[in-house]
């Protein structure tokens, strides 16, 4: 059997999930090995726990809201952006979603889902959240590391996402926890 202390010097590029570009960002954020994840610590933490009912959002505020999609759309803005747009509700209201460059968000959701999203609010011609992160609520599925708990969040690189971070953090610690001493 492995020492402890070697099996933490596990380089990340073996974890599933990290190819070589990955290993070179996760470099750059002085993780090279799985005993580096432990140590890469989160810069604050965001509590997406509580669901507020979406007749209770107010414009600045950052919300977690979960609801059924009821209407998708995609266009381009005047200077050739794509926008994806969405609306959900939740039977107390509506609100909407709007992402920025990322119309393939088209064929990932679909009516009638039931999605959770986290972002400020904001209003403009309606109260909408840009850009916010989301979870695809699935009953087959585990709880998500996303969205609804208190979430960290990890300094990065801008090739590096916060929900990759944190998938990575998971895999480190169902993985090698055990491995670890208390001091």
């Amino acid at each position: 059997m492995q020492e402890k202390k070697d099996v933490l010097k596990t380089p990340v590029r073996y974890f599933k999930g990290v190819g070589p570009r990955r290993d070179e960002e996760l470099a750059k954020l002085g993780i090279r090995t799985a005993g580096d994840i432990f140590y890469y610590l989160p810069a604050r933490y965001e509590d997406r726990s509580r669901f507020t009912p979406i007749k209770d959002i107010k414009a600045g505020e950052y919300r977690t809201v979960q609801g059924e999609i009821v209407t998708l759309n995609s266009r381009v803005s005047k200077t050739g952006i794509p926008i994806f747009q969405m609306a959900l509700t939740d039977k107390t209201g509506f609100v909407h979603a709007v992402w920025f460059n990322q119309p393939y968000l088209r064929d990932y959701f679909k009516r009638g889902q039931t999605v959770i999203l986290y972002g400020k609010l904001e209003l403009y011609d309606k109260l909408q959240i840009v850009q916010p992160e989301y979870e695809i609520v699935k009953s087959d599925e585990a709880n998500s590391i996303n969205i609804g708990r208190i979430v960290p969040i990890y300094p990065s690189t801008i090739n590096l996402t916060q929900r990759y971070l944190r998938s990575l953090a998971f895999l480190a610690i169902s993985s090698y926890s055990k491995f670890l001493i208390e001091r």
